[in-house]
């Protein structure tokens, strides 16, 4: 059975590893999608992150659990982004994503609901937690938080005492909050982890000529510059440590396992097949500190130059 780690000071005990919302609507395949869930329900998994602008994901995940009957299953879920591409946490959006996300779930309350944070604002923040506090008070949501991008509209986000989970990108190419989470950590507040594997990037699968959908969300932010940066820090990662390329997807799952400071990391994937794949290495012997720190230092040192905005 898969670890579970408390998260934050909440008395959730999440599985380390969960599933992202985002692929099971992006797979189109509703059959699929359901017996994703199914099966992780089945293997321990008890944790789901998705997002009102995820599509139909709600919709896939509330179906699911339905059929499956399961009580202890917990799904995050989040506002802030528009069907416009434009974002807006006001409590009137927080309030309708809200109120929609229970008549989806039929349910009185959220376990966990955040709002996404392109970039701080203090006073939109403010009021945008001040809604949260008085909608967790009355018994809507249960936990609140914020997705967030950079660390340090992190550092102003936990000066709020009422906060009690953070989203944040983690992955090998991308450690900025590294010690971010640390500091989380003692401040009792939970993380979740996603784009662990920076939308299948660090699966290996993908060359310089990897050409994706007009429709594929990676046509934003990766050009053939940007795709060919980031195959070279793959080449030079995989020289470094000494590793195979297809060793290179459970080498990233286990490195961002291997912090002990997360509460769980949300994996996406696109079948049952992967499900079950994501599931061996998270079960599998952890990787050491040491070289959890070597990494570090690797990514540190070797990545600069990424375009961090919308990775």
């Amino acid at each position: 059975m898969l670890q579970k780690r408390k998260m934050g000071k909440t008395d959730l005990k999440l599985s380390i590893i969960g599933i992202g919302g985002w692929q099971l609507f992006e797979i189109n395949n509703e059959k699929e999608s359901l017996s994703i869930i199914e099966h992780a329900i089945d293997k321990g998994i008890n944790f789901c992150e998705t997002a009102s602008y995820y599509g139909h994901s709600e919709l896939i995940i509330a179906k699911s659990l339905r059929k499956s009957l399961s009580k202890s299953f917990i799904v995050s879920t989040k506002c802030g982004k528009r069907k416009d591409g434009k974002f807006d946490i006001s409590p009137k959006n927080i309030n309708y994503s809200i109120n929609n996300s229970l008549k989806i779930f039929r349910k009185e309350y959220l376990d966990i609901f955040l709002i996404t944070i392109p970039k701080f604002d203090s006073i939109t923040f403010n009021i945008a937690v001040e809604e949260l506090t008085k909608l967790k008070k009355d018994g809507k949501v249960c936990f609140i938080g914020a997705s967030i991008r950079d660390v340090k509209d992190g550092e102003n986000i936990i000066l709020h005492n009422s906060i009690d989970v953070l989203e944040v990108k983690y992955n090998l190419f991308d450690v900025r909050f590294d010690t971010f989470i640390k500091k989380c950590f003692e401040k009792k507040i939970g993380i979740i982890i996603k784009s662990s594997l920076n939308q299948g990037l660090l699966t290996g699968k993908y060359d310089n000529n990897t050409r994706f959908d007009i429709n594929d969300v990676r046509n934003i932010y990766l050009d053939k510059t940007e795709l060919i940066f980031r195959n070279n820090w793959i080449e030079n990662y995989i020289k470094y440590f000494n590793i195979k390329r297809q060793q290179l997807r459970e080498n990233a799952i286990q490195f961002v396992l291997s912090n002990p400071f997360i509460s769980t990391v949300a994996l996406g994937c696109k079948s049952v097949a992967q499900l079950k794949e994501n599931i061996a290495i998270a079960n599998n012997t952890p990787i050491s500190n040491d070289l959890r720190k070597r990494i570090v230092n690797f990514s540190q040192q070797n990545s600069q130059g990424f375009k961090w905005a919308n990775k």
